[in-house]
């Protein structure tokens, strides 16, 4: 019995980590495919012209873009709050 627990006791967290990871690498892989299809050159930067088409994005353009390049990079884009989806 005390068995049972100890192993129950360790696999739920476990079990909680790894579907947290897979939910985190889902988010991930829909974040850069957004930030793909605004980065409409390829250039591997979002110009404030390609963010116009994203009016969050727009509205946030200087706060996203931390090192005032005027270009909002992919660790930019990535780095910003969660709850800023730009969707």
């Amino acid at each position: 019995m005390k068995t049972r627990m100890f192993l129950l006791m360790v696999a739920v967290p476990f079990l909680a980590s790894v579907a947290l990871a897979d939910d985190v690498a889902e988010e991930t892989e829909r974040t850069q495919a957004k930030f793909q299809a605004l980065d409409r050159n390829s250039d591997q930067r979002i110009s404030k012209d390609e963010a116009s088409s994203n009016r969050d994005l727009a509205n946030r353009f200087a706060a996203v873009d931390a090192n005032a390049d005027g270009y909002v990079s992919a660790e930019e884009y990535l780095a910003r709050p969660s709850e800023e989806r730009f969707e």
